[in-house]
């Protein structure tokens, strides 16, 4: 039986200690010198192995770098408000600045390298040879050395302050409810309740936080787009400011904006929903506070004992290999599921190299929803760990839109393994289901639409007042006749922290959950043949484009039939409901 508990970080470090931290830092700072003394031996006439030793070394630091990232991400997790922790974690992010402008001169020097040499080198590195592509690929947005070196410097003082502020100020609310002080998740799990006026006191507890400091998040918002327009439209040349996010993807504007066209198409589907749950509830028309109510069933409790020994069930009737690897998480204590004050508020897995086990961290409050980020997290943990299996650091990433695939096929498995396990929660399960696939699909893609028009709005010198009078507006447009949305909702942007942290990150989640749709439906056609594939997939981890990871899968992400089938499927979950009242 596994014990909700803190994680074992000494996979990652021997101590919790700024002082070790920062020995390691001159260690670093020390190896980065040493590899730059490759730059004048690092010409297009370079022989093959010559190249080969070099990329070997990087990978070696690569391996160190981001073990040491790794511990210092999580360390600060765990606690925001840790004095050493953050203190630690901003020392390692100036010298990053300086390690990075050490080794600047691979990727530099690469993309100017005659095109015969380029296909060379790229074909006598076989272990590197999408990364080496990649590189390639940016030719035409690479910076001269001395602005590239301005800009990593800049950012360590800038715009990386910038998100430690953010981080900081919104995790440093202090939530009351019903005569408590809650952290964020558990405030948050309050807009599940199944009494109304609950859900929300809740709603306008938690958005309270971020109308009363909307100047300064504003502010801090404004500065984010600037810098990203400034760099990356004005200086590198990107088409647009999501341009900038699809080539880091590695996935085309146009696959992308036919993803967002046909979400647009069938918001119906939504609409469908919203006007379905108001009738269920009682209501002529559904308001926002009320758009994750449960349906009929209140929320059964599930311990974390409970929930973790679900979801290993659930995968070992699947799969062997994801219940193994799973497990072996959970073993080496790599997961973090306490509730504490200060702590990082949400959900991620990191992956720190093919050497390290990744990490877990969540927010566990015992109800299903949490055991679903259970299952969603390990099912990014086992992506992560088949990659490492066939791959170097330079490919064990794979790109944003394919890491959500692993992560939400775990999810989908589990909820149906929750409505055999709970019969009594069964259609309330298969509510949150469709709450889900609002909130990770519907609500994300509207998301990127908002950031596009916003980074325009911005770039011409919007003040916040207008930026949020653009998001509520939207926001009415989005939800339609069904749904009823308050002036509360007008700071939500502010609360989500992707687009502060990472803009356009949001349409992963859409691209993910429809691209998992299909897997699941594939999977329950074709059982243990088409598992093998999708254990193939998840395995390629970052070595090769999107598109073609998605073609092991038997999909093609260019066509509008694969996205507009996924709404089809979801149109098909509410025909369900339907029948069942």
């Amino acid at each position: 039986m596994f014990a909700q508990e803190s994680w074992d970080l000494s996979d990652l470090a021997p101590e919790k200690s700024r002082k070790w931290g920062e020995s390691q830092i001159v260690h670093s700072k020390e190896q980065a010198k040493k590899l730059a003394s490759w730059r004048s031996r690092f010409v297009h006439t370079i022989s093959n192995s010559d190249f080969l030793s070099l990329l070997k070394e990087l990978e070696t630091f690569s391996l160190t770098e981001a073990t040491l990232e790794c511990f210092a991400q999580l360390w600060f997790s765990e606690n925001t408000k840790d004095p050493d922790a953050t203190a630690f974690e901003s020392a390692l992010n100036r010298a990053k600045a300086e390690i990075a402008n050490e080794l600047l001169f691979f990727e530099l020097e690469f993309v100017r390298f005659p095109q015969r040499d380029i296909e060379r080198l790229i074909a006598a590195a076989p272990q590197c040879n999408y990364m080496l592509k990649q590189i390639a690929k940016r030719k035409e947005h690479v910076l001269p050395e001395d602005h590239e070196k301005l800009i990593n410097l800049k950012d360590t003082s800038g715009i990386d302050k910038i998100h430690t502020l953010y981080e900081l100020i919104t995790t440093g609310f202090v939530y009351r409810f019903g005569g408590k002080k809650m952290t964020q998740s558990e405030l948050v799990q309050n807009v599940h309740s199944p009494d109304a006026k609950v859900r929300k006191a809740a709603y306008k507890t938690l958005l309270k936080s971020f109308r009363e400091n909307e100047s300064t998040l504003g502010e801090i918002y404004q500065s984010i787009v600037h810098d990203w327009h400034t760099e990356n439209v004005q200086l590198r040349k990107y088409k647009s400011a999501i341009s900038v996010r699809n080539s880091v993807n590695d996935i085309d504007d146009a696959v992308v904006e036919t993803l967002m066209r046909v979400a647009e198409k069938n918001q119906g589907v939504f609409w469908r929903y919203f006007a379905l749950k108001a009738k269920l509830l009682g209501s002529k028309k559904l308001s926002r506070f009320d758009l994750y109510a449960p349906i009929k069933k209140p929320e059964h409790k599930i311990p974390y004992a409970d929930g973790v020994k679900t979801v290993l069930e659930t995968f070992a009737e699947f799969s062997p290999r994801f219940h193994e690897l799973a497990k072996r998480l959970l073993e080496k204590k790599h997961v973090h599921s306490l509730l504490s004050p200060g702590k990082y508020q949400g959900a991620y897995c990191y992956g720190p190299s093919p050497k390290v086990d990744p990490y877990v961290l969540l927010n566990y409050t015992d109800d299903a929803n949490s055991v679903s980020t259970l299952a969603h997290e390990l099912g990014h943990a086992i992506h992560y760990q088949l990659a490492s299996e066939k791959h170097s650091i330079f490919h064990v990433h794979s790109a944003l839109p394919v890491a959500e695939t692993a992560s939400i096929f775990c999810e989908t498995v589990l909820i149906e393994k929750l409505k055999k396990k709970y019969p009594q929660l069964a259609f309330s399960l298969t509510f949150e289901q469709l709450d889900h696939l609002y909130a990770s699909i519907g609500r994300q893609l509207e998301f990127v639409r908002f950031e596009e028009a916003a980074h325009t709005l911005i770039a011409k010198g919007a003040s916040t007042p207008e930026i949020k009078e653009l998001y509520l507006g939207r926001l009415k447009k989005h939800f339609g006749p069904h749904v009823a949305v308050p002036n509360d909702f007008a700071n939500e942007w502010n609360y989500i922290p992707h687009m502060h942290n990472t803009p356009f990150y949001c349409y992963a989640y859409g691209f993910g959950n429809l691209l998992s749709l299909a897997v699941y439906a594939a999977y329950k056609k074709q059982g243990a043949p088409y598992l093998a594939k999708i254990i193939s997939a998840l395995a390629a981890g970052g070595s090769m484009p999107p598109t073609d990871i998605v073609k092991i899968l038997g999909f093609d992400i260019a066509d509008e039939k694969f996205w507009q089938a996924g709404f089809g499927q979801i149109s098909t979950l509410l025909d369900d409901i339907e029948t069942k009242l």
